[in-house]
This record gives C-alpha cells, structure tokens and sequence, in this order.
C-alpha cells in the first residue's frame, strides 16, 4: 500500500526526500551518511511528495494549489500545472498499480484522480469536508480519506472505490467518553486525523491524529481542563476486514507531539 507523506525514500536512488515548508524548498538525504546531497527551492509551502511510474519526483503546494514536477536526478524543476483555484490541496499519493495519482483538496472536500504521466484529471469526488490524509491499498482497489476536522459526532475516515470514485463506507471514529481522565490517557473527539497507515496484509488501518477532551470543563462535569486532559494524541485502528473501528486498540501517545504518519516495516510486525 501507498501513502501521501512530506518524506519520502527512493530505493532506485538511494535517497531519502522531503519538504522545507518553511522555506519553500525540498531536500535530498543520503540515508546512509545521513548528509543533505541536495535542496531545490519549488512553489508555496509544499506539502506532499510522491515518485510516479516515470520516476519523476512530484512536489505538492498548498498555498499555490500546484503541483511541481522535479528531476531527482539533476534536481531540478522540468514544469509544473495548477490544480483548482485556492483549493488548498495536502495528500497526494501514487496508486502501487501505477494507473493514477489522487490528491485531497481540503478547501472544497474534493479528491481527485490524476493522469501520473500527464498530470491530467480523470476523474473526481465529493468526499465531505477538509479531506486531507490519502492512501491506495495495495491492489489499488481502495483510496481511504482522512476528514481534518471532525464534527462532534465523531472523526471520520472515507473509502473510496478507485475504479469509479464513489465513496463505498465511512469509518466512524467514535468519542471517547469512558476512559478515566489521568495524566497518560483520558477522554476525547478524534480530530485532527492526518493520515491512514495500511498494514502490509491488508487487515489494517492505522489512523494518527488526537482526541480533543470536550467533555471535561467546569460547565461539562465541573472539572477544571488541565494540562493532561485538554488534548491526547492518539492512533486509531481501523478493522478493515469487518469494516470497524477496534475500539479496544486505540493508542493512547503520552504527552506527544501530533503524530501525522504511520509506516510499517516490510513484514507489519513494527510500526
């Protein structure tokens, strides 16, 4: 399976890439030395990197709603093509069948489905609100969709058939209001949800993203927010065979920072 991520590792090359956001460039890393070989200023933060079929690195901007098309060889950038007017885009992934690159629009709660050789869209679809977070399985069938910002219902994470862009199932991440609020877990709304993580067999989903504690405060149950209990980071599990959260495998990461991607290694037995 694939996934949009800000950094990426190119096994032909031998040379690990990603995004300066912060000043509007990316690098290359040699993984071995550990040593930048590279930088390439690009567009307006950058967000996303995928590799397509041809080998052409792709580089996604938010802020110039573009996506630029970069040489890793030489480093530099051969041409670019915009994507829909302040349209926000943040995932961009390869499909692993090579047939199409998707691209979450957060601003209009749009994806869409790309030419990887031309850049031409296919195809498009309404997937709801501040879609960002976007991963293929590994036959390609399946493009899962992460929403931002959760309602107050509940996060939420859409499939989407690759083949006609029609969303099949939404995973419903349901609020926790059970857990004891102490200083290593607590209550919450998943929110914030970055990205889904597949394990290598297919039987997984991993979702990282926090639970937002609206249930605790002085005009909730009288207790005062502190320091522990106003934000947890978290990973949520998606059963992806019986098409369910495993609420009893959700993780719980202590005093964290916000977790935003999740790879397995070649067997799925580390995270």
């Amino acid at each position: 399976p694939t996934a949009s991520s800000a950094i990426i590792y190119d096994g032909e090359r031998g040379r690990i890439f990603c995004v300066n956001q912060d000043s509007d460039t990316i690098s290359a890393v040699d993984p071995v030395a550990l040593e930048k070989t590279g930088e390439l200023a690009v567009y307006k933060n950058p967000e996303a990197l995928a590799l397509a079929p041809d080998g052409k690195l792709w580089v996604l901007h938010k802020d110039d709603y573009a996506i630029a098309i970069v040489n890793p060889d030489t480093m530099t950038v051969e041409r670019g093509f915009r994507l829909p007017y302040a349209s926000q885009p943040v995932g961009l992934v390869m499909s692993p069948t090579g047939d199409a690159a998707y691209v979450t629009l957060m601003a209009v709660g749009k994806l869409l489905k790309l030419d990887p050789m031309t850049g031409d869209v296919l195809a498009q679809a309404d997937v709801g609100p501040s879609p960002r977070g976007v991963s293929v399985s590994a036959d390609g069938a399946q493009v899962f969709v992460t929403r931002f910002v959760s309602q107050v219902t509940g996060g939420e994470v859409a499939v989407v058939d690759a083949a006609t862009l029609a969303v099949k199932n939404r995973y419903q991440l349901a609020p926790d209001t059970t857990t004891l609020d102490t200083d290593q877990k607590g209550r919450g709304l998943p929110n914030f949800l970055f990205s889904v993580g597949l394990t290598p067999d297919g039987r997984e989903g991993w979702v990282t993203g926090k639970k937002d504690n609206i249930f605790r405060g002085l005009k909730r149950d009288g207790l005062n927010l502190t320091q522990d209990n106003t934000v947890r980071p978290m990973v949520s599990v998606l059963n992806l065979a019986e098409t369910t959260e495993s609420l009893t495998n959700r993780i719980a990461l202590d005093d964290r920072d916000l977790p935003t991607y999740v790879e397995f290694s070649p067997l799925g037995d580390y995270a």
